[in-house]
């Protein structure tokens, strides 16, 4: 368990974010308590798996209020670019 003993200032969306972002690519384990606790604002007490879970959360809806913002054209061409990437490839 996480217990966050300094008070922080309420972190802007743009910090949430990259704190989710970090926190998605190496782990809340790997994570130190300010990224987490940017996260997390205003709780103070919070689990590494609460932090994980924000993490998806909040990513999980920037990107999808991204993706409901832009063109349906270049949606289009993301799912065209995805399927001719060889990644993707069968």
């Amino acid at each position: 368990m996480n217990k966050l003993v300094l008070d922080i200032e309420k972190p802007t969306l743009q910090n949430r974010v990259h704190s989710a972002a970090f926190i998605a690519s190496m782990g809340a384990e790997n994570t130190g308590i300010g990224t987490k606790a940017r996260l997390m604002h205003p709780l103070r007490e919070f689990s590494d798996e609460d932090s994980q879970r924000e993490s998806a959360r909040l990513l999980g809806s920037v990107l999808a209020a991204l993706l409901q913002a832009m063109p349906p054209e270049e949606i289009e061409k993301i799912l065209r670019d995805q399927a001719e990437s060889a990644f993707f490839a069968d």
